[in-house]
């Protein structure tokens, strides 16, 4: 008892004279923060556990997984989550390229349609002026039967009037005639261009149609459409690619019917996937989904993770 008592005089005395240290803190809060600070540290402990459990043993789990997908007849190298979305993107595009196919298809046969109705309408509006030349030419030929019928009877006034008369009716016709062509003209032009464009279109429709569409198909569409007996004409006014498209048919039916050549070389022209044409993807591309991949791990404390980030950024730099 009497040396505890001598301690704590001593102590008292020490801190009169030097001063307690104000951030100790007292005895009894040193000894109650003691124990959270243990409380956390299991607590640390067991969550280490539960991750250890949780994570993967193997780190080569958490590497990208990487599969070939065909998009366009070619093979790409892609993670296995981007798989589904790049065949539905394709899927879609597909989709997409029928439906412009079928605008075009109803766009050129709208076309015709419309050709058919302005070819009516120019008839409409120079009828008139046909007619009107048809009655002055049948005019000026009543007038010179007329004068040579009865040439000896009449004076020469009135020979001369019936000439003018002819001549006069003859210049209007002409003049109606001319001016009749010249607007023909301008319409056969429009009408030309609208025709080339409308071509186009269904050249367009014919190559999403028929894999390799070209010359040599429509060279062997043309041929034979002339042996079953269409004209040059029809075929020149041939722009539905309907029509080309089942005659395209007929004649591939025909020509493997008769084991002809034809059929044969469109085989051939057929592109076909090349096994090794692939389109691997870069081995940057490759690091960084392999590094993200890492980084999600539970099983990596934050050290690791910051450790693996600083080897990702020394190779970069080849360090």
């Amino acid at each position: 008892m009497e040396q505890e008592a001598s301690e704590a005089l001593g102590e008292q005395a020490a801190d009169f004279i030097f001063g307690q240290d104000p951030e100790a803190p007292p005895q009894e809060e040193v000894e109650a923060t003691e124990e959270p600070e243990e409380q956390e540290a299991s607590e640390d402990e067991s969550e280490d556990e539960s991750e250890d459990k949780d994570a993967p043993e193997d780190e080569s789990e958490v590497e990208a997984e990487f599969v070939e997908v065909e998009v366009n007849g070619k093979l790409y190298e892609v993670p296995v989550e981007l798989q589904d979305s790049l065949l539905r993107q394709e899927d879609y595009t597909k989709k997409t390229q029928e439906v412009a196919s079928q605008r075009k298809e109803a766009e050129v046969q709208l076309g015709q349609v419309k050709q058919q109705m302005q070819e009516f309408e120019f008839a409409n509006s120079v009828r008139d002026d046909v007619m009107k030349a048809q009655q002055l030419e049948a005019r000026a030929e009543e007038y010179n039967e007329y004068l040579r019928a009865n040439i000896e009877q009449l004076s020469p006034t009135e020979i001369e009037k019936i000439k003018f008369g002819i001549e006069d009716a003859r210049r209007e016709r002409d003049d109606l005639v001319s001016s009749v062509h010249g607007k023909h003209k301008e319409f056969q032009q429009a009408q030309e261009q609208s025709f080339t464009e409308l071509l186009k279109k269904g050249t367009e429709v014919l190559q999403q149609k028929i894999p390799g569409w070209g010359e040599d198909q429509q060279k062997q569409v043309r041929d034979y459409a002339l042996s079953n007996g269409f004209t040059e004409a029809e075929i020149s006014q041939v722009v539905d690619p309907r029509q080309v498209e089942v005659l395209y048919k007929a004649s591939q039916y025909d020509s493997l019917k008769q084991g002809a050549a034809p059929a044969v070389k469109k085989v051939s022209q057929t592109p076909t996937i090349k096994p090794k044409a692939r389109n691997p993807m870069p081995d940057d591309v490759k690091r960084k989904l392999n590094l993200r991949n890492k980084l999600k791990s539970t099983k990596l404390t934050q050290g690791d993770k910051a450790n693996l980030i600083g080897e990702d950024i020394a190779g970069k730099f080849g360090m």
